[in-house]
Protein backbone atom coordinates (compact mmCIF):
# COMPACT_ATOMS: atom_id res chain seq x y z
CA UNK A 1 0.00 0.00 0.00
CA UNK A 2 1.07 3.61 -0.57
CA UNK A 3 0.02 6.54 1.64
CA UNK A 4 -0.39 9.74 -0.35
CA UNK A 5 -0.35 13.09 1.45
CA UNK A 6 0.80 15.12 -1.55
CA UNK A 7 1.69 14.66 -5.20
CA UNK A 8 4.22 11.90 -5.86
CA UNK A 9 5.73 10.19 -8.89
CA UNK A 10 5.99 6.40 -8.63
CA UNK A 11 7.70 4.21 -11.20
CA UNK A 12 6.20 0.74 -11.50
CA UNK A 13 8.20 -1.85 -13.35
CA UNK A 14 6.20 -4.74 -14.74
CA UNK A 15 7.65 -8.20 -15.27
CA UNK A 16 6.27 -11.31 -16.91
CA UNK A 17 6.77 -15.00 -16.54
CA UNK A 18 9.33 -16.33 -18.96
CA UNK A 19 10.00 -19.95 -19.90
CA UNK A 20 13.44 -21.37 -20.61
CA UNK A 21 14.46 -24.82 -21.79
CA UNK A 22 17.80 -26.35 -20.82
CA UNK A 23 19.17 -29.09 -23.05
CA UNK A 24 22.07 -31.14 -21.71
CA UNK A 25 24.07 -33.49 -23.93
CA UNK A 26 27.30 -35.46 -23.83
CA UNK A 27 29.68 -35.95 -26.77
CA UNK A 28 27.45 -38.76 -28.05
CA UNK A 29 24.34 -36.54 -28.05
CA UNK A 30 22.84 -38.41 -25.10
CA UNK A 31 20.98 -36.47 -22.44
CA UNK A 32 22.75 -36.16 -19.09
CA UNK A 33 20.88 -36.85 -15.87
CA UNK A 34 21.56 -35.66 -12.31
CA UNK A 35 22.89 -32.22 -13.22
CA UNK A 36 21.93 -29.79 -10.46
CA UNK A 37 20.69 -26.53 -12.02
CA UNK A 38 20.10 -23.20 -10.31
CA UNK A 39 18.87 -19.81 -11.53
CA UNK A 40 19.84 -16.95 -9.26
CA UNK A 41 19.74 -13.16 -9.11
CA UNK A 42 21.93 -11.25 -6.67
CA UNK A 43 22.86 -14.54 -4.96
CA UNK A 44 19.19 -15.40 -4.38
CA UNK A 45 18.11 -18.70 -5.95
CA UNK A 46 14.83 -18.43 -7.88
CA UNK A 47 14.83 -21.88 -9.42
CA UNK A 48 16.52 -25.22 -8.82
CA UNK A 49 16.07 -28.61 -10.40
CA UNK A 50 17.88 -31.81 -11.39
CA UNK A 51 18.02 -32.98 -14.99
CA UNK A 52 16.41 -36.24 -16.03
CA UNK A 53 17.71 -38.87 -18.42
CA UNK A 54 15.00 -38.66 -21.05
CA UNK A 55 13.68 -35.09 -20.81
CA UNK A 56 14.87 -31.55 -21.21
CA UNK A 57 14.46 -29.23 -18.24
CA UNK A 58 11.89 -26.43 -18.59
CA UNK A 59 11.55 -23.72 -15.99
CA UNK A 60 9.54 -20.53 -15.59
CA UNK A 61 10.56 -17.44 -13.65
CA UNK A 62 9.23 -13.91 -13.28
CA UNK A 63 11.70 -12.40 -15.67
CA UNK A 64 12.83 -8.77 -15.69
CA UNK A 65 14.83 -8.02 -18.80
CA UNK A 66 16.71 -5.25 -16.96
CA UNK A 67 18.15 -7.67 -14.42
CA UNK A 68 20.89 -10.26 -14.76
CA UNK A 69 20.06 -13.86 -13.94
CA UNK A 70 22.76 -16.49 -13.56
CA UNK A 71 22.46 -20.12 -14.58
CA UNK A 72 24.77 -22.59 -12.84
CA UNK A 73 25.15 -26.29 -13.56
CA UNK A 74 26.81 -28.60 -11.02
CA UNK A 75 27.67 -32.18 -11.91
CA UNK A 76 29.57 -34.64 -9.73
CA UNK A 77 31.21 -31.84 -7.77
CA UNK A 78 32.16 -29.72 -10.81
CA UNK A 79 30.57 -26.40 -11.77
CA UNK A 80 30.91 -26.56 -15.53
CA UNK A 81 28.39 -23.87 -16.48
CA UNK A 82 28.17 -20.45 -14.81
CA UNK A 83 26.77 -17.80 -17.13
CA UNK A 84 24.10 -15.16 -17.40
CA UNK A 85 20.78 -16.20 -18.86
CA UNK A 86 20.50 -15.01 -22.46
CA UNK A 87 17.92 -12.27 -22.84
CA UNK A 88 16.47 -13.43 -26.11
CA UNK A 89 17.46 -17.06 -26.64
CA UNK A 90 15.09 -19.25 -24.62
CA UNK A 91 16.78 -22.58 -25.45
CA UNK A 92 20.05 -23.13 -23.61
CA UNK A 93 22.24 -26.04 -24.64
CA UNK A 94 24.89 -27.36 -22.26
CA UNK A 95 27.43 -29.81 -23.67
CA UNK A 96 29.76 -31.91 -21.56
CA UNK A 97 32.24 -34.64 -22.46
CA UNK A 98 31.95 -37.63 -20.14
CA UNK A 99 34.08 -40.75 -19.79
CA UNK A 100 33.94 -44.15 -18.08
CA UNK A 101 36.73 -45.48 -15.88
CA UNK A 102 37.20 -49.17 -15.03
CA UNK A 103 39.29 -50.08 -11.99
CA UNK A 104 40.72 -53.50 -11.26
CA UNK A 105 41.81 -54.12 -7.67
CA UNK A 106 44.56 -56.75 -7.39
CA UNK A 107 46.45 -58.19 -4.43
CA UNK A 108 50.17 -58.95 -4.35
CA UNK A 109 49.66 -62.20 -6.26
CA UNK A 110 47.58 -60.61 -9.00
CA UNK A 111 44.25 -61.91 -7.72
CA UNK A 112 41.11 -60.06 -6.73
CA UNK A 113 41.09 -59.38 -2.97
CA UNK A 114 39.20 -61.82 -0.80
CA UNK A 115 37.65 -59.02 1.26
CA UNK A 116 35.07 -56.37 0.45
CA UNK A 117 37.11 -53.43 -0.87
CA UNK A 118 35.39 -50.66 -2.79
CA UNK A 119 37.42 -47.82 -4.34
CA UNK A 120 36.48 -44.17 -3.86
CA UNK A 121 37.08 -41.38 -6.36
CA UNK A 122 37.42 -37.66 -5.71
CA UNK A 123 39.20 -34.77 -7.40
CA UNK A 124 41.20 -31.74 -6.22
CA UNK A 125 39.60 -29.88 -9.13
CA UNK A 126 36.06 -30.23 -7.78
CA UNK A 127 34.30 -26.97 -6.92
CA UNK A 128 32.24 -28.76 -4.27
CA UNK A 129 34.22 -31.85 -3.24
CA UNK A 130 32.27 -35.09 -3.00
CA UNK A 131 33.15 -38.78 -3.03
CA UNK A 132 32.15 -40.83 -6.06
CA UNK A 133 31.39 -44.54 -5.74
CA UNK A 134 31.50 -47.13 -8.54
CA UNK A 135 29.31 -50.00 -9.63
CA UNK A 136 30.85 -53.45 -9.17
CA UNK A 137 31.06 -55.44 -12.41
CA UNK A 138 32.52 -58.51 -10.72
CA UNK A 139 34.76 -59.25 -7.75
CA UNK A 140 37.59 -56.73 -7.78
CA UNK A 141 36.38 -55.04 -10.98
CA UNK A 142 34.57 -51.69 -10.74
CA UNK A 143 33.34 -48.98 -13.09
CA UNK A 144 32.86 -45.24 -12.60
CA UNK A 145 30.50 -43.96 -15.27
CA UNK A 146 30.13 -40.53 -16.87
CA UNK A 147 33.09 -38.71 -15.37
CA UNK A 148 33.98 -35.18 -16.48
CA UNK A 149 37.53 -34.60 -17.68
CA UNK A 150 39.73 -33.96 -14.64
CA UNK A 151 42.52 -35.25 -12.43
CA UNK A 152 41.16 -37.70 -9.85
CA UNK A 153 42.42 -39.36 -6.69
CA UNK A 154 41.49 -43.02 -6.44
CA UNK A 155 41.76 -44.58 -2.99
CA UNK A 156 41.03 -47.91 -1.31
CA UNK A 157 41.19 -48.82 2.34
CA UNK A 158 40.59 -51.82 4.55
CA UNK A 159 41.30 -51.71 8.26
CA UNK A 160 44.68 -49.97 8.62
CA UNK A 161 45.57 -50.51 4.99
CA UNK A 162 45.32 -47.51 2.64
CA UNK A 163 46.47 -46.92 -0.91
CA UNK A 164 45.87 -44.12 -3.39
CA UNK A 165 46.84 -43.22 -6.93
CA UNK A 166 46.15 -40.23 -9.16
CA UNK A 167 44.57 -40.61 -12.59
CA UNK A 168 43.90 -38.17 -15.41
CA UNK A 169 40.58 -38.82 -17.15
CA UNK A 170 40.50 -39.53 -20.06
CA UNK A 171 44.26 -39.25 -20.66
CA UNK A 172 45.14 -42.39 -18.67
CA UNK A 173 42.69 -44.59 -20.55
CA UNK A 174 39.58 -46.53 -19.63
CA UNK A 175 41.18 -49.43 -17.68
CA UNK A 176 43.46 -48.95 -14.69
CA UNK A 177 44.74 -50.98 -11.74
CA UNK A 178 45.27 -50.28 -8.08
CA UNK A 179 47.19 -52.57 -5.71
CA UNK A 180 45.71 -54.04 -2.58
CA UNK A 181 48.83 -55.25 -0.78
CA UNK A 182 47.44 -55.47 2.71
CA UNK A 183 49.46 -57.60 5.13
CA UNK A 184 47.52 -59.44 7.78
CA UNK A 185 49.27 -60.96 10.79
CA UNK A 186 48.02 -64.23 12.19
CA UNK A 187 49.00 -66.93 14.62
CA UNK A 188 48.57 -70.67 14.06
CA UNK A 189 48.89 -73.49 16.55
CA UNK A 190 50.13 -76.80 15.20
CA UNK A 191 49.46 -80.14 16.89
CA UNK A 192 50.82 -83.61 16.25
CA UNK A 193 48.61 -86.67 15.92
CA UNK A 194 48.61 -87.03 19.71
CA UNK A 195 47.30 -83.53 20.29
CA UNK A 196 50.63 -82.04 21.40
CA UNK A 197 51.61 -78.61 20.18
CA UNK A 198 54.66 -78.57 17.95
CA UNK A 199 56.95 -75.90 16.53
CA UNK A 200 60.58 -76.38 15.59
CA UNK A 201 60.42 -79.78 17.30
CA UNK A 202 59.54 -78.15 20.64
CA UNK A 203 56.07 -79.44 21.55
CA UNK A 204 55.70 -77.23 24.62
CA UNK A 205 55.67 -73.90 22.74
CA UNK A 206 53.35 -74.96 19.94
CA UNK A 207 52.67 -71.49 18.47
CA UNK A 208 53.75 -70.58 14.96
CA UNK A 209 53.75 -66.94 13.95
CA UNK A 210 53.47 -65.84 10.35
Amino acid sequence: SVDLEDDKTINILCTWQQSFKIITKDQNQRKIEDIYLTISKNDTIYFENVTLKNNDTIFKINYNINHDYTLKALYKGFIFYDRQLPRFNKDIEINLELYNLEINVKDGLGFSPGVDVRPILTSPEMDKPIELYPDELETGNFIFENLPQARYKLSISYGKFYNEIFLDVPKDGVNNYIDFNANFGFQAKIFDDRGNRIINDHPRDGVMKA
